[in-house]
């Protein structure tokens, strides 16, 4: 096949891989396998398709479903892929070129394996103590001491020595996803693991950070997400107490989804100048994702204004996960 000719670092960030986890670095298998080497990309190292690649990302998918972190399962993984398929074959066909199929399914792979094993919390110290991981081989210290993407990262790169030892690019990828999921609003405990340095300028993990938090237009579906964050897993934000504090805190992170849209926006449109083609256009409108926000800010208006049957459905999602209607 003819491999596209634009620049790798617009798609995958090269700098990740020194500067997001400085102390950490890369996962110890994939260092020990580079022996010393910088990581490095090319489209090339993705010219053949992921052996089994449909029986593995089945299998991925499925186990993805973990009860004590249902926001993080196999619906959650499931949607993940689809929005980031969708979002990479309009990339395509905006910039006039095909990716390699290997490449392609590497991303696919990546992004429903990035909350493997999740602890149903946000920070690891957060995890109930039956939820608590068991640090990964190679790494030292206290499982808090690291977050829950670079241990994700690590029992991936660990299963990928054993399937795939030799693909480096394609692990190095799975690491870069992963490591992009990490992508959050600043908090104490952020600042404390020292991560709030990540912000992913290349396209696939501006893709990650966006399909992460894709709102969908449907209300019950966004509540029983949301309220499975809040109720049943652990985070930095709590089980909501009244309507004043649950409506703050969904208007402050609509403004952060439409951060990473941006995000994602601006990254795409560096493809396409790289490429050589026009960059006068915004991926997100263009798959309906700005639509999709605009029905969900609507929505929120309407709990705003107080809608019976809005509130209705969200305090019998709340009932449900145990937790007192507000």
């Amino acid at each position: 096949m003819t491999v596209p000719r634009f620049d790798i670092a617009t798609l995958v960030d090269p700098s990740f891989a020194t500067d997001w986890y400085p102390v950490q670095g890369l996962p110890p298998a994939l260092k020990q396998r580079l022996n010393g080497q910088e990581l490095r990309f090319s489209l090339e190292d993705f010219a053949c398709e992921i052996p089994h690649y449909q029986q593995r990302l089945c299998r991925d998918l499925a186990r993805a479903e973990v009860p004590y972190a249902p926001a993080h399962g196999h619906t959650h993984a499931s949607r993940i892929v689809w929005a980031g398929k969708e979002a990479l074959e309009l990339l395509q066909q905006l910039i006039g070129t095909r990716l390699p199929l290997g490449f392609v399914q590497r991303c696919m792979w990546g992004l429903a394996r990035h909350d493997w094993k999740h602890p149903g919390a946000a920070y690891v110290e957060l995890a109930l103590p039956q939820h608590q991981p068991v640090l990964p081989g190679g790494l030292s210290g206290h499982p808090n001491d690291y977050t829950v993407e670079y241990l994700t990262s690590v029992w991936q790169d660990e299963e990928n020595e054993r399937e795939c030892p030799e693909d480096i690019a394609g692990r190095g990828l799975e690491t870069y996803l992963t490591w992009a999921s990490t992508t959050r609003p600043p908090n104490d405990f952020s600042r404390r693991l020292g991560v709030d340095n990540i912000n992913p300028q290349g396209f696939i993990g501006c893709l990650m950070a966006a399909v992460d938090v894709k709102p969908t237009r449907e209300l019950t579906y966004t509540l029983q997400f949301e309220l499975d964050l809040l109720c049943v897993e652990a985070t930095t934000i709590g089980v909501p107490t009244s309507r004043e504090e649950y409506l703050a805190g969904r208007q402050a992170f609509l403004s952060y989804i439409v951060k990473r849209f941006d995000a994602l926006d601006e990254a795409a449109r560096q493809v396409a100048r790289s490429a050589g083609v026009s960059s006068d256009f915004s991926l997100t409108s263009l798959l309906g994702w700005r639509d999709d926000l605009a029905v969900l800010k609507r929505q929120l208006h309407q709990l705003l204004q107080g809608d019976s049957e809005a509130w209705a459905i969200f305090n019998s999602l709340m009932i449900l996960r145990g937790a007192t209607p507000i």
